[in-house]
C-alpha cells in the first residue's frame, strides 16, 4: 500500500471503532503490561499505533496489550493460531528523492508504511515464558491515589488556572485556563479529564509547542484542535493509569470526532495523534 492508502486504512479503522462505540484510549484490563508493546523486542508502540491497538484490544477483549510479527513469533518458537487475523500498524520512514525544482539536489520525504502484528492471545505462546513474562506485570487496582497522580500533572504544569463559573476553557490571548469548581463535577475523573483537555490546549501556546492558530468556533482548525485536545486528555489519563472507566466528556466528543475524521483529509488522525502525543509528553515529563 502507498502512503495515501495507509492513511485511508487508518482513518477507516478509527471511524469504524468509534461508530461501534469503542472509545479510543479506554484500556479494558488492569495494568498488566507497560502500555502497547512488542513482546519479542520490548519496543513500545506510540502515536497513531497506540490508538489503533487500543481499538483492537477493546473490540477483541485481549487480556494483554502485547504484540509481535509473524516472524518474531516464529523465532520465539510459537505460532499464530489458525484463523487469526493480524493487525496493521504504521510507521514513517525518511527517504531521499530527486528534487524536481533542483535536479542536482535531493530532498528527504516521509514515506508511510505498514506491517502486520498479532496479539499474544492470538498465539500458542505461554505467558510464563520468561522471555515474554518480563513484559507482564500484575497490579491490583489502585485506590484513590490515582487522583493524586492526576493532581501532580496539573501542579507540575505551572499553568495559570482560575476556578469558578460553569465553563471549562482555555484563553490563548491571556494564557489562562478556567475550570468550574471541582465539587461541581459528577466524579473526580470527570474533573481531571476536563483539566487535562484544557491543559493540552495550553501546551499549544506559542511559548510552548506553538500549535494554536486564531480560529473561530466551529471552523475546521477549531475542530482539529478539539480532537487533539481530547485525544491528548485521554493519553494523559492512560499514561498515569486513570483508565478504568470511560468519561462522559469523551463520550460527548464521539460524534464530533466522527465529523472531523470524515470531512478532513485521511491523514489528519495520524497528525492529530502525533500532536497529542507531544502535548502528553510535555505534561507528563
Amino acid at each position: 500500500m502507498n502512503s495515501k492508502q495507509i492513511s485511508e486504512m487508518v482513518t477507516a479503522q478509527v471511524i469504524r471503532g468509534l461508530e461501534e462505540g469503542n472509545i479510543p484510549w479506554y484500556k479494558p484490563w488492569i495494568s498488566n503490561a507497560s502500555g502497547y508493546q512488542n513482546f519479542a523486542t520490548g519496543h513500545k508502540y506510540s502515536g497513531i499505533n497506540t490508538l489503533l491497538l487500543n481499538l483492537v484490544c477493546t473490540q477483541r477483549k485481549y487480556t494483554y496489550p502485547l504484540f509481535a510479527s509473524f516472524k518474531q513469533i516464529s523465532k520465539l518458537g510459537g505460532r499464530v493460531n489458525k484463523g487469526e487475523k493480524g493487525i496493521s500498524v504504521v510507521f514513517s520512514e525518511r527517504i531521499e528523492v530527486e528534487d524536481k525544482d533542483n535536479p542536482d539536489q535531493k530532498k528527504q520525504i516521509s514515506l508511510l508504511k505498514s506491517w502486520t502484528i498479532f496479539n499474544l492471545s492470538q498465539t500458542n505462546l505461554d505467558t510464563k515464558d520468561r522471555r515474554i513474562a518480563k513484559y507482564i506485570k500484575t497490579e491490583t487496582p489502585k485506590p484513590f491515589d490515582i487522583i493524586a497522580n492526576a493532581e501532580e500533572i496539573i501542579e507540575n504544569s505551572h499553568a495559570s488556572i482560575l476556578t469558578g463559573g460553569d465553563v471549562a476553557s482555555y484563553s490563548q490571548m491571556t494564557d489562562i485556563i478556567n475550570l468550574p469548581d471541582r465539587k461541581s463535577f459528577d466524579t473526580e475523573r470527570d474533573y481531571y479529564n476536563t483539566a487535562f483537555h484544557e491543559l493540552v490546549h495550553w501546551t499549544g501556546h506559542s511559548s510552548r509547542l506553538d500549535r494554536l492558530t486564531q480560529t473561530g468556533f466551529g471552523s475546521g482548525e477549531y475542530s482539529q484542535e478539539e480532537l487533539v485536545a481530547e485525544i491528548g486528555s485521554n493519553m494523559v489519563a492512560f499514561t498515569i493509569g486513570m483508565t478504568d472507566e470511560v468519561t462522559k466528556n469523551s463520550q460527548a466528543y464521539i460524534n464530533h470526532w466522527l465529523s472531523v475524521l470524515k470531512t478532513n483529509n485521511p491523514s489528519f488522525i495520524i497528525q492529530a495523534s502525533s500532536k497529542a502525543e507531544k502535548a502528553t509528553a510535555m505534561l507528563t515529563k
